[in-house]
């Protein structure tokens, strides 16, 4: 199964509540990393659910993914409130929240995207995030690729996957 489609799944749910849908746009092939699939998983659940908390109703909130120099590129773009400028190099701080009124009446404890950057640069990866007040912000995750033939493994061929977790061996009681 894929770690993007798993995440995209998960901001699915998420979403629902306030009509957001997750619009995914991305190859089929497998783009192979070397990850804890989980912990990926879960910065990507992150940014997704940040969009999905400052997107207005019934909006939509784009996830791409695209292969160049050697990296996987995902990037995460709602169309909501934005982010002045001058708060954008804070969002990564732990406990930092926006301060704007609108953004404040979001729960939360400004821990997330501090955890999605630890969990991406653990990953080898970069992150970075843009915004335009009243418009959009977009989160991009940069990831370096593995060598495909060093990643495939016997199931490798049962699903087309993106960013495919690796699989480890099952034992006799799983």
């Amino acid at each position: 199964m894929s770690i993007v489609a798993d995440a995209v799944h998960e901001g699915e749910i998420l979403g629902r509540a306030k009509g957001i849908s997750i619009k995914a746009g991305y190859s089929t092939r497998p783009v192979w990393i070397t990850a804890d699939a989980q912990r990926l998983k879960q910065a990507l659940v992150i940014i997704l659910d940040n969009a999905i908390k400052y997107s207005p109703r019934d909006r939509s909130v784009n996830l791409n993914m695209t292969v160049m120099d050697g990296h996987a590129e995902i990037a995460i773009r709602d169309k909501g409130l934005g982010i002045p400028a001058e708060e954008i190099p804070k969002v990564f701080e732990r406990f930092y929240r926006g301060r704007s009124p609108r953004a404040s009446r979001q729960l939360g404890s400004g821990l997330g995207l501090a955890i999605a950057k630890w969990l991406i640069e653990k990953h080898r990866g970069e992150i970075a995030l843009t915004s335009e007040v009243g418009s959009f912000t977009e989160v991009v995750v940069r990831l370096p690729r593995a060598d495909a033939t060093a990643s495939a493994d016997a199931n490798a061929a049962a699903a087309v996957v993106v960013l495919k977790k690796k699989l480890r061996a099952k034992t006799g009681s799983e």
